[in-house]
């Protein structure tokens, strides 16, 4: 179905290509951030949008919702939803750094993510530490050191109980994904849990005297972190620690 409103579109848009200056193929793949409305009282979870090269999701919190296929065609983005239905925005505005869209005519304004890395954060130490569950969760607490060392103890439900020290070979990624979070402009006095979540703290010291904690719940701690989070409680899996 939306292969034919994309040919529809097409055979409607055949005058516009003609009488106006041809235009470039639209390439909105990368994460936008939605440019919140602070007037609101309520913001809801909604934190932007990810097009990737075959989908359309939204960024959000707790996690990312899928929003099926998409297909860019001159200013419209046409998209079949998941039960079959189909919706569009309207672009009007893109440029590399900036989106502007609509839909059932609210108007929407993003910013591209890339604008938020941070080249000058350093990561000296990170510490990521759960706690209970409804269930048998693991509970730990990890550091891992700027050198790659690893200090791990397992507390309860985890395969090693105790004290366990490793090496972490990968900094460059880890570094990178630091680099990603945002860290400096978000809200850590806030607490992204849920009440019958994972209890899951992070905290971070950088660039030698900075430090930051996020406490929440392992699924519901803020989007920018998730990545990061899963590259640390991977390597305990991968090491047969938890």
């Amino acid at each position: 179905m939306l292969r034919c409103i994309l040919i529809a579109s097409i055979l409607l848009g055949v005058s516009f290509c003609t009488a106006d200056t041809k235009r470039d193929k639209v390439s909105l793949e990368g994460d936008w951030i939605l440019i919140q409305d602070t007037t609101k009282i309520f913001s809801g979870g909604n934190v932007g949008l990810r097009f990737t090269k075959d989908a359309l999701l939204s960024l959000g919190n707790p996690m990312f919702w899928p929003q099926s296929q998409y297909i860019v065609n001159q200013d419209t983005v046409f998209i079949e939803e998941l039960d079959g239905s189909e919706s569009f925005y309207l672009i009007h505005n893109h440029t590399s750094d900036s989106l502007i869209l609509s839909r059932d005519g609210h108007t929407e304004r993003y910013y591209n993510r890339r604008l938020e890395y941070n080249l000058a954060l350093k990561l000296d130490s990170i510490t990521l530490e759960t706690g209970e569950c409804f269930g048998d969760c693991p509970r730990f607490m990890m550091t891992v050191h700027q050198d790659g060392t690893v200090e791990f103890e397992g507390f309860e439900h985890t395969k090693v109980l105790g004290k366990k020290a490793l090496k972490m070979k990968n900094l460059d990624k880890l570094d990178s994904l630091f680099r990603w979070s945002y860290i400096d402009h978000l809200d850590t006095t806030k607490n992204y849990g849920v009440i019958d979540g994972w209890s899951t703290n992070i905290a971070f010291h950088y660039n030698e005297r900075n430090t930051a904690k996020v406490n929440g719940t392992m699924m519901d701690m803020p989007f920018r972190l998730r990545e990061l989070i899963a590259e640390l409680t991977n390597l305990l899996y991968t090491n047969g620690l938890i």
